[in-house]
């Protein structure tokens, strides 16, 4: 079975639809944060669009761990969210400021309740806490097949920019930390970095929290060079675009100075002509 959690409307074949806003016509209203009617291992892949981001924190971690928890080992989570990083960077250029604050905040909040953003990640969050679930191989993944209003493009003058944050993970196996447990302390200490967390935890049991920083910070190296291919990707695929805009504009200009020269050759013999008639006059 595949889960496309967050319809909003879509319908992807192959999918079935769940959304806790019933106007949205899924195939399940629930709520991401207790899908006890999932069997635990049952699901092969999960697309979650345009969801976590309107969710509170930490409440989304226990909708993200449901979803972990129905996953087969080896089986896929896709999560798109805005991308916070790519935003903050942004907003420090100065580059279409109204638009991203309203993605930031979600001003479909105005109108439904269920479109306003309530929390934001990072490439480097989603990867702590998928790993803090018994997720790695971290990548990017293509939207286009799920493509909605959501999709994740930022109008500019020099050309859209693609602006969504496409995770994608894999489940390894159990989580390091019970989910329950983790949960707990996240609405304790809310502000308090997951991963600190996480090792308090695991100080109880007597494992050290240092035996996972390695992994970790491969899987957010791996993750962030991922990121960056798919983006110098997406550049490469401006520039063609670029270069073939510019091939067109040179054959044009070629047209257009072969069609002058045509007329200026038939100008230079009307010219003649008419020099010739006014000569013999």
């Amino acid at each position: 079975m595949k889960l496309y959690v967050g319809a909003n409307g879509m319908r992807p074949e192959g999918y079935q639809t769940i959304d806790i806003d019933p106007a949205t016509r899924p195939d399940v209203v629930a709520d991401l944060r207790d899908m006890a009617h999932v069997p635990t291992g049952s699901v092969e892949e999960i697309v979650a669009n345009a969801v976590l981001e309107h969710i509170e924190w930490p409440d989304a971690f226990q909708a993200l761990s449901e979803m972990v928890r129905i996953l087969k080992v080896g089986g896929q989570l896709k999560i798109s969210v805005p991308d916070m990083a790519l935003y903050a960077r942004r907003l420090i250029a100065g580059d279409n400021s109204f638009h991203l604050m309203a993605v930031i905040y979600g001003v479909g909040g105005r109108v439904n309740s269920h479109q306003a953003h309530r929390f934001g990640y990072t490439p480097g969050m989603l990867c702590d806490l998928a790993e803090l679930l018994g997720c790695g191989k971290f990548d990017w993944f293509d939207m286009n097949g799920f493509q909605d209003a959501a999709g994740g493009w930022m109008p500019r003058a020099a050309g859209p920019m693609a602006e969504a944050l496409n995770f994608c993970c894999t489940k390894l196996g159990a989580p390091p930390v019970p989910p329950d447990d983790l949960y707990k302390a996240m609405v304790a200490q809310p502000m308090t970095d997951p991963l600190v967390l996480a090792g308090e935890c695991k100080a109880g049991s007597g494992v050290a929290h240092a035996e996972a920083e390695a992994p970790s910070l491969y899987q957010r190296l791996h993750y962030k060079y991922t990121d960056l291919l798919m983006r110098c990707k997406q550049l490469e695929r401006g520039n063609a675009e670029a270069r073939q805009a510019r091939d067109e504009l040179a054959r044009i200009q070629r047209s257009w100075t072969w069609r002058l020269g045509v007329r200026l050759r038939q100008w230079e013999r009307r010219l003649r002509s008419v020099r010739k008639v006014l000569f013999r006059g």
